[in-house]
């Protein structure tokens, strides 16, 4: 993971709340995307399993720096 990513990230999961904010959540595709080599992609965001599923995706990486 990129420094300016991994400290992004950290940011995040320190200061997450319950939701998340629109910005947040494009961070998240783009990084999801970029670390797991697919097309940007965001989804519906009335099922949030997805998102969640992208976020301790995200979080493995993370731990595995």
């Amino acid at each position: 993971m990129e420094l300016r990513d991994y400290n992004w990230w950290k940011y995040f999961k320190e200061n997450n709340k319950d939701s998340l904010k629109s910005l947040d959540f494009k961070k998240i595709c783009h990084l999801h995307s970029k670390y797991n080599k697919h097309s940007y992609f965001e989804p519906c965001t009335c099922n949030p399993a997805t998102i969640k599923q992208w976020i301790k995706d995200l979080d493995n990486l993370f731990l595995s720096v």
